[in-house]
């Protein structure tokens, strides 16, 4: 569990007044892979124009907020300013940990990257895998990828091993899913966290030390022709590993999109950086079915599913988890629909 629902912010409100706001996805509704989707910045203009607020909400990371809003913007041309305070990456939610959780084994990202964002959310000893790796050498997982270039600018091989770890968060997707499986099911199954051991009772789902999933995507839209394979896959392999070794399911916590918890911290940005004690019409614009839609309608907010990304409209001959409010070609027309502003 988090201690707390808000990520609180210190920044003067915008006092925007409109009776409508909206909390964007970014991969698939602005982005395609690198790549901006054409009529993203123009939807973020007009509301700007129109001083419509709206939040960005996305199941992505690797990056701190102002890093991503940065590189946003520049993928925009800089013709569109974005606040950090407008940006609820999929693990923005762990900073509430920080207190809680002394060391910590977070996973994915490029690099050392993690090790900053993590360092910039309060948590005071942050392990990543590839300091294990360069600690214990190529024994710990014989195939890993870690190239001694990398090792030497970015991995941690001081790092004290004897000493135990209190959570793992899995912050994106692994870039190194081999040895990231292997160095998590270590900690899950080890005796009260400290890494080469391993408990007695191997028969139980509540593993050693908790485990917290930052989404649970099974796919996302990049440049390719077809998704690709999220964390909600890997996911699904530490569960299925985790059961073979002790025969019960996993235990563990997922937030991201559609979990009710990330659109209770979405709905908190959305008040803070709009200025307004309530909230009027909320719409949720993505475009993936499965996690910006049926989170929407969980939550009671509009839906509306964009096809510039995961979503296609062949995807109707097999159902649809969740079904949208409205479906729009791309997030301009979305916007000028539902405002009736252009």
């Amino acid at each position: 569990m988090f201690v707390t629902r808000s990520i609180r912010t210190s920044y003067r409100a915008l006092r925007l007044y409109s009776s409508k706001a909206f909390v964007l996805d970014i991969d698939g509704v602005l982005l395609r892979g690198s790549k901006a989707i054409p009529e993203a910045p123009k939807a973020l203009e007009l509301m700007n124009r129109n001083k419509i607020p709206w939040v960005l909400v996305t199941n992505g990371g690797g990056k701190t907020e102002k890093e991503r809003v940065q590189d946003l913007s520049a993928k925009f041309g800089g013709s569109i300013d974005i606040s950090e305070k407008q940006i609820l990456q999929s693990h923005t939610p762990f900073r509430t940990l920080s207190d809680k959780y002394k060391r910590v084994l977070i996973v994915g990202g490029d690099g050392d990257n993690l090790r900053r964002v993590g360092e910039s959310y309060g948590f005071k000893d942050v392990v990543l895998p590839m300091d294990i790796i360069a600690a214990e050498g190529r024994k710990i997982w014989p195939f890993h990828r870690l190239t001694p270039e990398d090792q030497a600018k970015y991995a941690n091989g001081s790092v004290d091993l004897t000493q135990k770890f209190d959570a793992v968060l899995i912050f994106t997707d692994p870039r190194d899913m081999g040895a990231d499986i292997q160095i998590v099911l270590d900690l899950l199954l080890s005796e009260n966290g400290y890494l080469g051991t391993r408990r007695q009772d191997q028969k139980t789902g509540k593993p050693a030390i908790p485990i917290y999933f930052s989404n649970n995507d099974l796919l996302w839209a990049n440049s390719y022709h077809l998704p690709r394979f999220g964390q909600g896959s890997f996911r699904i392999m530490v569960e299925a590993l985790y059961k073979e070794m002790t025969g019960e399911h996993l235990q563990s916590t997922i937030i991201g999109k559609p979990s009710k918890q990330t659109y209770e911290f979405a709905e908190d940005l959305l008040r803070e950086w709009g200025g307004m004690d309530t909230l009027g019409d909320v719409y949720m614009v993505g475009d993936n079915p499965a996690s910006d839609i049926k989170g929407a309608n969980d939550y009671g907010w509009k839906s509306i599913l964009v096809r510039t990304g995961v979503y296609k409209d062949e995807d109707l001959k097999n159902g649809l988890i969740a079904y949208p409010t409205y479906t729009y070609d791309n997030i301009l027309q979305a916007v000028e629909q539902v405002t009736g502003k252009q």
